[in-house]
């Protein structure tokens, strides 16, 4: 990691086409100066061997995208990013069936079984038949919201 990690890191990939007189008369060799001190202009040669080292990353790329274990660790990246965009709700604006499952959370990460050992008291029509799967459903729109995270198949954490 460089200076402040990852969250802090800003990384730049341009390629600018003209001669060196056109790119210095748009301004972006100065601009690209004063970010990285170490700014060169690359010789046909340069760009040949870049080209063909790109290729080849981007040949491998393919290959690692196309495994399972890739494409499973790539959608849980994409899935946390879909938890840290949504702006967490207040716990205190929550009402009904969410309000009763948040005050029965125990610690910060808990089960299925753990909000199961409350059903008997759960708040729903005395009818119902399947007050378990309205509690998973409970825990999935409190997720929704941003205060929970759910880390894997029964396995839950607050986010707030």
């Amino acid at each position: 990691m460089t200076g402040g990690g990852l969250a802090d890191n800003v990384e730049a990939n341009i390629v600018l086409m003209g001669t060196h007189d056109e790119i210095e008369e748009m301004g972006f060799a100065d601009v690209f100066t004063a970010w990285k001190s170490t700014c060169f202009i690359p010789n046909e040669e340069y760009i040949d061997a870049y080209e063909f080292q790109r290729k080849r990353v981007v040949t491998a790329s393919r290959k690692i995208l196309a495994e399972p274990a890739t494409v499973r660790a790539l959608e849980e990246l994409r899935q946390q990013e879909r938890i840290l965009a949504v702006k967490p709700r207040d716990p205190a604006t929550l009402r009904g069936q969410k309000k009763w499952i948040y005050d029965r959370l125990p610690g910060d990460a808990f089960t299925d079984k753990d909000i199961y050992a409350h059903v008997k008291d759960f708040p729903t029509d005395p009818k119902s038949k399947t007050p378990k799967a309205t509690m998973r459903r409970v825990l999935q729109e409190l997720r929704d919201d941003g205060i929970l995270i759910h880390l894997q198949k029964g396995l839950w954490k607050r986010r707030v």
